[in-house]
C-alpha cells in the first residue's frame, strides 16, 4: 500500500506543478474574451482537484491527521462542483448560444445550486449530509447529499459535453478528430471520479494525469488548433455582412485562420497586399483599386487584417478636391476684383468735398438735360416755320450760354484736388 501511496504522490506532484505552471502561463496569455474567462476558471476548478488528491497522499504519506484529510476531500469536490459549472457555459460559448451564455437567471440558477451544493460539502463535518462517514484510511459512506451532487454536476458536465458535440457535427472541419480529442476532456475525468466515488478505491490514483491530458487536449483543440469557432453567431453573422474584409492571417503558415465573406476576393493576393506595408493602418492601389488596409498582431503571431474598398471614395474624394480648387479659384477672383473696387473707392473718399462735387455734378445733369430739351424742342419749332425761325434759335442761343457756363463750373470743380 505504501508504494500505491508514494507512487502517487510523485505523479500528483509533478501533475500539480506543471498544472500549476500551464495556469500561470494561460493566465498571463489571457485575453479579454468569455471562452478564456470561463475556461480558466475551468482549469483552476480541475487543479483544486487535483491538488486535493496530492493532499490526501501528503496526508497518508507525512501528516496522518483526519482534519487536514476531510480538508483535502472537501477541497477537490468543491473545485469538481466550479469546473463543471464553468464547462458549462464555457461550451455554450464556444457553440455561439451567447443567449444562454449571458443569460443572468441561468447564471445566477447554476451558480447558487453549485454553491449550496459546495456549502453542504464543507459543513459535512457538523451535519454529514454528504458523507455519513469521512474518516481516513476507512471506507466512506455516502450521505444523502451525494447523490443529488452527483446528478447535478455530471448534469451539467453531460449537458455542456452534449453542446460541444452537436456543435461540431454542426459546422467545421475533421469532425471524427474533433470529437476524439474534445472526449477527452469531460469523459476521462469524469469515468476516474466516478468510479472513485462507487468503489471507494484509494490505490493508485490516475485521475491527475488523466486530468492533465484532457486540459490539454482541450487548450490544443481550442486555442491552438482552432478546431472550435471562437467567434460568437451574432458576430460572426455581423462580419459576414460587412462589405470590408475582416481576416485572421498566420504568416508563417501562410493561411487564414478565419475569414468572411467579402474577403474571399483578397486571400490569395494578401502577402502582396501586406508587403512593405508602411505602417498599421495604410492605402494601396491593386488592380486599379484603391484598398485601405489595417492590421493589428493577435495571439501566437497571428496578425488581423481588415481590408475595405475605397475606390469610390477616392473618386468621389478627387472630384471634390477638384470643385474646392476650382471655387477657391472663383475666391480668389473675386477677392482680386473686391481689392480694384476698395482701391476705387479709396481713391474716391481721398477727392476733397466729394459729396458737394456729387451734387453739383447731379443738379448741372439735370440743368443741362433741361436745357438741351429746350434747345431741341426751339429747333423742332423752327424747322416746322422756317420762315420765321429766328426767335427760336435766338432763344437756343441765350439758353446754351448758361447751360455751357454751368458745365464748365462743375468740370473745374471736379478737377480740383485731382
Amino acid at each position: 500500500m505504501d508504494g500505491y501511496r508514494i507512487a502517487n504522490f510523485v505523479m500528483q506532484l509533478i501533475c500539480v506543478v506543471f498544472h500549476l505552471i500551464f495556469i500561470i502561463g494561460f493566465f498571463r496569455r489571457r485575453q479579454p474574451t468569455p471562452i478564456w474567462g470561463w475556461f480558466f476558471v475551468v482549469t483552476t476548478g480541475l487543479f483544486m482537484l487535483i491538488s486535493g488528491r496530492f493532499m490526501e497522499s501528503v496526508a497518508y504519506l507525512f501528516l496522518p491527521v483526519n482534519g487536514f484529510y476531510t480538508f483535502a476531500v472537501y477541497w477537490q469536490f468543491v473545485g469538481t462542483t466550479y469546473a463543471t459549472f464553468a464547462y458549462l457555459f464555457w461550451n455554450l460559448h464556444l457553440a455561439g448560444l451567447e443567449r444562454a451564455a449571458e443569460s443572468k437567471t441561468l447564471k445566477a440558477v447554476t451558480f447558487l445550486i453549485s454553491t449550496a451544493l459546495c456549502a453542504v460539502i464543507c459543513t459535512n463535518h457538523h451535519f454529514h449530509l454528504f458523507y455519513k462517514k469521512l474518516v481516513m484510511g476507512e471506507q466512506v459512506v455516502h450521505g444523502v447529499a451525494h447523490t443529488p451532487w452527483i446528478v447535478w454536476v455530471y448534469g451539467m458536465l453531460a449537458v455542456g459535453y452534449v453542446i460541444s458535440l452537436v456543435d461540431i457535427i454542426r459546422r467545421g472541419r475533421e469532425k471524427l478528430k474533433r470529437i476524439l480529442v474534445f472526449s477527452m476532456f469531460p469523459l476521462f475525468p469524469a469515468l476516474a471520479a466516478l468510479i472513485r466515488s462507487v468503489v471507494g478505491v484509494d490505490e493508485l490514483d490516475y485521475t491527475p494525469l488523466v486530468v492533465a491530458i484532457s486540459v490539454f487536449c482541450m487548450y490544443l483543440i481550442v486555442f491552438r488548433r482552432k478546431y472550435v469557432n471562437l467567434i460568437p453567431q451574432s458576430m460572426e453573422s455581423a462580419l459576414e455582412q460587412t462589405e470590408s474584409a475582416v481576416i485572421v492571417w498566420d504568416p508563417v503558415k501562410k493561411e487564414a485562420v478565419y475569414s468572411n465573406q467579402a474577403a474571399q476576393k483578397y486571400l490569395s493576393r494578401l502577402e502582396e497586399i501586406l508587403s512593405d506595408a508602411p505602417g498599421p493602418i495604410f492605402e494601396k492601389k491593386l488592380s486599379q483599386r484603391v484598398l485601405r488596409v489595417s492590421f493589428k498582431d493577435c495571439d501566437a503571431g497571428r496578425k488581423v487584417v481588415a481590408v475595405t474598398d475605397v475606390t469610390d471614395l477616392e473618386d468621389q474624394r478627387a472630384k471634390l478636391e477638384e470643385e474646392i480648387a476650382g471655387r477657391d479659384a472663383a475666391v480668389r477672383e473675386l477677392e482680386d476684383k473686391r481689392r480694384n473696387i476698395d482701391a476705387y473707392l479709396e481713391a474716391l473718399y481721398q477727392i476733397p468735398d466729394l459729396k458737394k462735387k456729387q451734387e453739383l455734378l447731379g443738379e448741372t445733369k439735370k440743368d443741362a438735360v433741361a436745357s438741351l430739351q429746350e434747345m431741341a424742342e426751339n429747333l423742332r419749332l423752327a424747322s416746322e416755320d422756317i420762315a420765321h425761325c429766328e426767335p427760336y434759335l435766338n432763344k437756343n442761343i441765350e439758353a446754351a450760354g448758361p447751360a455751357l457756363e454751368k458745365i464748365r463750373r462743375a468740370v473745374s470743380a471736379l478737377k480740383e484736388g485731382t
